[in-house]
């Protein structure tokens, strides 16, 4: 993968290594254990840095309603795994 215009990511699929099979990702890990990525669950210390003192209701929906724009930090940092560069 590699960062596109606008804060999306794409493949590239000429740097695709030929000693795995390509696979799709998912939350089932088998024999009935799934795992989720939980980072894009959002902490209440990562909310209240993006909202400051206006905790309400309208505040909320507005911070949750830009988490669909790709630039939005919040979305940005909530995205990137510790110790890698965004």
């Amino acid at each position: 993968m590699q960062e596109s215009a606008g804060g999306t990511h794409s493949p590239v699929s000429a740097s695709a290594s030929e000693w795995t099979a390509v696979v799709t990702p998912t939350a089932d890990a088998g024999d009935g254990l799934s795992a989720c990525f939980n980072r894009g669950t959002l902490m209440s210390q990562v909310v209240s840095r993006f909202v400051g003192d206006d905790i309400s209701v309208a505040s909320l929906k507005k911070f949750k309603a830009q988490l669909s724009q790709p630039g939005f930090p919040a979305r940005r940092y909530l995205s990137v795994m510790p110790g890698t560069k965004s």
